[in-house]
């Protein structure tokens, strides 16, 4: 009888030990979660500047990546029309950000999106901020967003 009551109570102690450790760990899980989960909000330094780069090809959304790319290994870069909109948007609000530099480099779109982006371009410029383009060399489609921007800037080789 003896035996039976220091296996149970041993039982007992090792059930009460065992819930106290899934409880903190549970703790600890659900703690990082919502750590993860929240919003960060960034903070933009005074007279700041937005560099745009264009290079590779600008889609319609930031999950459309080309799947044979990705089969074949290789990393296409390229601009989501939907994310220049939204970071324009926020850009062309922020007291902080008072212009744009874009970077044209090896460049591919559709003239729509490229209409598109020159309007979103030129609604940030009517904000009173400015926009500066520089190229070593201006293919048609850099050329045509460059040209709402205040200074289009090219490489003396270029």
């Amino acid at each position: 009888m003896k035996e039976f009551v220091k296996y149970t109570l041993a039982t007992i102690t090792g059930i009460i030990l065992s819930g106290v450790a899934v409880f903190v760990l549970s703790l600890f899980t659900i703690s990082a979660i919502i750590a993860a989960g929240s919003k960060t909000q960034d903070t933009v330094e005074k007279n700041s500047v937005i560099k745009i780069e264009l290079e590779g090809s600008m889609q319609e959304q930031a999950g459309s990546k080309n799947p044979v790319d990705f089969i074949m290994g290789e990393e296409s870069s390229y601009i989501s029309t939907q994310d220049l909109y939204f970071g324009l948007r926020n850009a062309k609000k922020e007291d902080n950000i008072k212009g744009i530099f874009i970077e044209a480099k090896d460049f591919t779109s559709d003239i729509a999106s490229l209409e598109e982006t020159r309007d979103l371009l030129k609604g940030f410029k009517d904000s009173g901020k400015f926009i500066i383009a520089y190229s070593d060399n201006y293919s048609m489609e850099t050329y045509y967003l460059s040209s709402g921007a205040d200074q289009v800037i090219i490489n003396p080789q270029g």
